[in-house]
């Protein structure tokens, strides 16, 4: 994460630093993660740090991440996701 601009205090506006550019949910608990080459360990790292509602793990390869969700909170999941990341 990468600070964007500083607000009231030390309190920043921040960003991923870096691009999550798809996301497939594949049901009834699975999300499937694009991003660029190279930052998919970035991606599941932040993912692990604060994970998503319901997540259970993650696994990260060069550019995709699998990240398990708990079925009841998949769609939870999905928009936390799709927010967080700025994936339409």
């Amino acid at each position: 994460w990468l600070p964007l601009s500083r607000g009231l205090g030390d309190v920043y506006k921040r960003q991923p630093a870096f691009p999550a550019l798809s996301l497939q949910p594949v049901s009834p608990n699975l999300l499937v993660m694009r991003t660029a080459p190279g930052f998919a360990n970035a991606l599941a790292v932040q993912l692990d740090q604060e994970p998503l509602p319901g997540q259970a793990g993650s696994i990260a390869g060069d550019d995709t991440v699998f990240v398990a969700v708990d079925p009841k909170h998949f769609d939870a999941a999905r928009r936390a996701a799709r927010s967080r990341f700025g994936i339409r």
